[in-house]
C-alpha cells in the first residue's frame, strides 16, 4: 500500500508539478461532467411513477405516439371507467401542440392552438371537457394568471401543453399557482423549453403527470414533450386545503408593492389570506417573510427600526391551543422594536387576556374587539404612546358563521411610530351607539353582534405625499334617502376614507327621519334636518344652496346622493385631479362615477377621461360654475336627478373629469318594476376601484390643451379596426386577446354632427350604457372612450374633429338603410 501511495505521489508530481494543480484539474473534470449532464439530460417519468395506483392514471409510456393511427394516439384500450388522453407540446413555432381527450382533439389537429400555454379543463366528476383556452404568455402573463385564479375551481383537472415560448411574460406567481396543480417542472421551465402535464387543482406538488424537454444550447427549440394514458377522477393525492394564489402583487417582493417610502420608512404588505384555504402573506422591507411557516393563527414578526431588518418571527395557532407562547414572545419585544402581525382563519378560540394586553401595550385598539373568524392586521411599537394608526379589522358576517373578507394592506412604516389618543368624546359616542342600537332597528351589521359598542373613528391618512392637500378640507354634502341601512353604509364609507375630517361633512335630510341626527352624531359629522316634506330632487337642490351658504369661502363642494358608497381612496383620487381643476376653467368638477364603467369595458383604473356630461351620484362641483350656471336656476337646469340629465343642454363648452373605473358605487334597485333605463344604469354588473390607493397615470394630461395633445397621440398610434357589421359579439372579438396597453379606434359615418345612430349601436355592441331615445353618455367632442382588457378603445364619428386622423385607406363603418 505504501509503495502504491509513493508511486501515485511521484506520478502526480511528475505530471502536474504540485498537488494544488492536480486538485484543480480534478475539479475541472467534475465541472465539465456536471455541465454536460445538465445540458444533455432531460428528465423522464420514472418507472415507479408509471404505475402508481394512487393517481388513478395509467401511463402508457412505451407507445410510439407520433405515427399511431389510433384515437388519441393510444393503441391500448383503457380499463372501464377511465378515459384516454394524449398531450404533446408544439414543435418550434410552426407545428402546433396537440391535446386529445376521450377520442376528441381539442387543441391542434385543425382546432384552436396558440403560442404560449394551451389548456383543456376537465370536470373531475363527469370527466367531460368544460373549457379550451390558449394564452400568449410570451407577450403577457396577467390574463393567464387571472384565469387560473378566478376561473378554475377546486379539483378541476387540466391538460397543459406549451407551444413556441411560454415563459417570457409568465409570472412567478403563476408558476406557484401551477405548483398547486401538482407540477414541479413549471418552476424550472425556461425560454423555448417544452412542457406537458396532466394536473388537478389541489394536487400536492410533484403529483402531476408531466414531461419536460429542455432546449439544448445549440438548438433554437426543445424537442416536443408528450404524455399519454388513461385518466380517472383524481390524478393523484389531493391536499386537504387548496391554496388559491389570488394576490400576485404580494408575491412580488420588490419594495412590497409600495411605490416609495422615503429614506426613513420601509414598506410592508400584509395579506390575511382567503377564508381557511389561502395562506397569509407578509412582505417586510422588500422581503417575503414566513413563506413556509405562515398559516392559521397569529403570524407575527419583530423588526429592528434602526436596521429595518426582521429580528424574529413566528406563527401561533390560538385556535388549536392556548399553549402557544405568544404572550411570552410579545413580552420579549425590546424598546422601540416594531411588531407586525396578521391573522389567518380563526384565532379567538384560545385567545387569552394576557395576549390581548400585550398587543394593547404595543398600540392596538381593535384586538379586544376581535371575534370569531374576523381578520386583523396590525403594526405597533414598544413604547408607542396612544393608538397605532396602522391597524385594520374586518368583521366576519353573521357572528362568524363564515369568514370575513380578507385584509390586503400596504403601508410605509416610519422607524418611529406616532400614536394618536382617544379623547373623552370617543367614549361618549361609544355609549351613544349602544343606546342608538337599542332604540332603533334597520341598521344591519352596524348594530349586530359585538359591533354595537365599537367606537367610530376616522381613517388616518398614511400617504405623506397627500398631507396638507386641499382635497381633505373640501366640504362634503350627504343627502340620504329613506333606506336606513344604505345611509349607514354610506356614512361608514366616508369615515373610512383616509384623511377624512369629520367636521367637514354635513348631512341634510328631511326632518321626518329624526333618528338620522343621532346616527350622524355617532360619526361626529354635522346634521341639518330640514323642516319640510318634498321629493328628493328638491331636497338636493335646497341642500346644495345651504352647503354653499355654510361654506362661503370654499371653492368646491363634494356631493354624495342617496345610497351612494365611496370606495376607500376616493379622496385620494380627488386630490390627484384637483390641480387640473385649478388650472382649467373649462372643467367644472370631478365625478367618482363612470356611467359606462361596466365589467369588461372599465379595465384601466389608473386613467381619467374628460366628458361632456355630469354622471352625478358622487361628485365634486366648482363654486364658480355653480354661481354662474346653477344658483337660482336649479328648477330649470337641474330639476331632475343628476344622473338623468343635469345641464345636458345648458353647459356647452364645459366638461367633468370621470375615472375609467368608478370610485363610488350605487346600490342596485331591488324593485324589479323599475324603468329599463334605471335597470341599465344601476343593476348591471360594474367595475369598481380596489381597496389600495391608485396612482393616476394621466393626471398631468387633464387640462384642455394637454388632454387634446395626448388624445391625438393616442389616436395616431392606434390600430383602426375594420368593422363591417355590428353584432352582440363581434365588437369584443375585434380586440385581440393577450394584448394590453395598446389603443384601438373604430371610425364610423355620420349624416351630420347630431347623428348618433351608429354610435348608439356601437355602444350597445360593446355593452356600454345604451338607452333608447337618449344620446350616448360620456362623450368628449363627440367621441366615446373606454377600455377593454387594459387597452384603450375610441369610437370616432365622421363629423367629429378627430376623423381626419383615420388612416387613408381605412373603410369606416357605414350607414345602412
Amino acid at each position: 500500500m505504501t509503495k502504491i501511495a509513493r508511486l501515485s505521489r511521484r506520478i502526480i508530481l511528475r505530471t502536474f508539478g504540485s498537488y494544488k494543480k492536480f486538485v484543480f484539474f480534478v475539479c475541472i473534470i467534475f465541472a465539465v461532467l456536471y455541465v454536460a449532464k445538465s445540458i444533455f439530460m432531460t428528465q423522464n417519468i420514472t418507472a415507479d411513477r408509471l404505475h402508481d395506483e394512487t393517481r388513478n392514471v395509467t401511463i402508457l409510456a412505451d407507445v410510439s405516439l407520433s405515427e399511431s393511427n389510433e384515437v388519441c394516439g393510444i393503441p391500448e384500450t383503457c380499463p372501464a371507467g377511465r378515459h384516454r388522453f394524449y398531450v404533446k407540446s408544439g414543435y418550434q413555432s410552426h407545428v402546433p401542440p396537440r391535446i386529445c381527450f376521450d377520442g376528441v382533439d381539442y387543441i391542434g389537429k385543425g382546432k384552436v392552438s396558440g403560442r404560449g400555454v394551451n389548456i383543456v379543463v376537465i370536470n373531475e366528476v363527469t370527466l367531460t371537457v368544460e373549457e379550451v383556452n390558449t394564452f400568449d404568455t410570451y407577450t403577457s402573463g396577467e390574463e393567464f394568471h387571472d384565469y387560473l385564479t378566478n376561473n378554475i375551481t377546486d379539483f378541476r383537472i387540466i391538460l397543459f401543453a406549451t407551444f413556441d415560448d411560454a415563459t417570457k411574460a409568465l409570472m412567478k406567481e403563476t408558476r406557484k399557482l401551477l405548483n398547486h396543480f401538482g407540477s414541479t417542472k413549471i418552476s424550472v421551465l425556461q425560454f423555448r423549453d417544452a412542457l406537458v402535464f396532466v394536473g388537478q387543482k389541489g394536487l400536492t406538488q410533484g403529483s402531476a403527470i408531466e414531461k419536460y424537454g429542455r432546449r439544448f444550447l445549440n438548438r433554437d427549440f426543445a424537442e416536443p414533450a408528450e404524455v399519454t394514458g388513461c385518466l380517472s377522477s383524481a390524478v393523484g393525492k389531493l391536499s386537504r386545503s387548496v391554496v388559491k394564489e389570488s394576490n400576485p402583487e404580494l408575491s412580488n417582493s420588490e419594495n412590497c408593492g409600495v411605490v416609495n417610502c422615503g429614506p426613513d420608512g420601509f414598506p410592508i404588505h400584509l395579506y390575511s389570506g382567503y377564508q381557511n384555504s389561502e395562506i397569509p402573506r407578509l412582505c417586510i422591507g422588500g422581503k417575503k417573510i414566513m413563506e413556509k411557516e405562515a398559516g392559521r393563527g397569529f403570524n407575527v414578526a419583530v423588526i429592528d427600526p434602526k436596521t429595518k431588518t426582521v429580528v424574529k418571527f413566528g406563527r401561533f395557532d390560538t385556535y388549536r391551543s392556548s399553549e402557544t407562547n405568544l404572550d411570552a414572545f410579545l413580552e420579549s419585544v425590546n424598546d422601540d422594536q416594531i411588531v407586525v402581525a396578521v391573522t389567518h382563519d380563526e384565532v379567538t378560540m384560545h385567545l387569552s387576556a394576557a395576549i390581548k394586553q400585550q398587543f394593547e401595550s404595543l398600540g392596538s385598539f381593535y384586538i379586544s374587539k376581535l371575534a370569531m373568524r374576523d381578520a386583523w392586521c396590525f403594526v405597533g411599537q414598544r413604547g408607542l404612546q396612544g393608538r397605532s394608526p396602522y391597524e385594520e379589522l374586518e368583521f366576519a358576517p353573521n357572528g362568524g358563521i363564515t369568514w370575513s373578507d380578507p385584509i390586503d394592506r400596504k403601508f410605509c412604516i416610519p422607524s418611529k411610530l406616532k400614536g394618536f389618543s382617544l379623547v373623552v368624546a370617543d367614549v361618549d359616542r361609544n355609549t351613544k351607539r349602544i343606546d342608538f342600537c337599542r332604540d332603533h332597528v334597520g341598521y344591519g351589521e352596524f348594530c349586530a353582534g359585538g359591533r354595537n359598542d365599537e367606537i367610530v373613528t376616522p381613517a388616518p391618512l398614511l400617504d405623506e405625499q397627500l398631507l396638507n392637500n386641499v382635497a381633505f378640507s373640501i366640504p362634503i354634502l350627504i343627502v340620504p334617502g329613506a333606506n336606513k341601512n344604505a345611509f349607514r353604509l354610506q356614512l361608514e364609507s366616508i369615515i373610512n376614507n383616509p384623511g377624512i375630517r369629520p367636521e367637514m361633512v354635513s348631512v341634510y335630510f328631511s326632518k321626518e327621519f329624526e333618528e338620522y341626527s343621532k346616527l350622524v352624531d355617532l360619526f361626529a359629522f354635522r346634521s341639518f334636518p330640514l323642516d319640510m316634506k318634498t321629493n328628493y330632487s328638491e331636497l338636493l337642490m335646497i341642500a346644495l344652496e345651504e352647503i354653499w351658504w355654510q361654506h362661503k369661502d370654499s371653492k368646491y363642494v363634494i356631493v354624495f346622493e342617496e345610497e351612494v358608497v365611496a370606495r376607500r381612496h376616493y379622496l385620494g383620487f380627488v386630490a390627484q385631479c384637483l390641480p387640473a381643476l385649478e388650472a382649467d376653467e373649462s372643467l367644472i368638477g370631478i365625478s367618482g362615477w363612470n356611467e359606462n364603467g361596466f365589467l369588461g369595458v372599465s379595465t384601466m383604473p389608473n386613467y381619467v377621461y374628460r366628458t361632456e356630461t355630469i354622471p352625478g351620484l358622487g361628485f365634486l362641483l366648482k363654486k364658480s360654475f355653480y354661481d354662474t350656471h346653477m344658483k337660482g336656476r336649479m328648477t330649470s337646469c337641474c330639476s331632475d336627478r343628476s344622473w338623468n340629465g343635469w345641464l345636458r343642454n345648458t353647459a356647452k363648452g364645459f366638461e367633468m373629469l370621470v375615472p375609467d373605473t368608478s370610485f363610488v358605487m350605487r346600490r342596485p334597485f331591488e324593485d324589479t318594476t323599475q324603468p329599463e333605463y334605471l335597470v341599465q344604469l344601476f343593476n348591471r354588473p360594474r367595475a369598481y376601484q380596489k381597496r389600495d390607493p391608485v396612482l393616476l397615470r394621466n393626471k398631468g394630461e387633464l387640462t384642455k390643451d394637454r388632454y387634446e395633445e395626448a388624445l391625438i397621440r393616442l389616436l395616431k398610434s392606434s390600430t383602426a379596426l375594420l368593422l363591417t357589421n355590428i353584432t352582440g359579439t363581434e365588437c369584443f372579438g375585434m380586440i385581440p386577446a393577450g394584448v394590453t396597453e395598446k389603443s384601438f379606434s373604430i371610425y364610423f359615418e355620420q349624416s351630420d354632427e347630431n347623428d348618433d345612430s351608429l354610435l348608439s349601436r356601437l355602444c350597445q355592441c360593446f355593452k356600454l350604457l345604451y338607452l333608447s331615445n337618449y344620446k350616448p353618455p360620456g362623450t368628449h367632442n363627440g367621441i366615446v372612450r373606454f377600455s377593454v382588457r387594459k387597452n384603450h378603445v375610441l369610437l370616432i364619428g365622421s363629423k367629429t374633429g378627430y376623423y381626419g386622423l383615420k388612416p387613408k385607406d381605412h373603410q369606416p363603418l357605414k350607414i345602412r338603410s
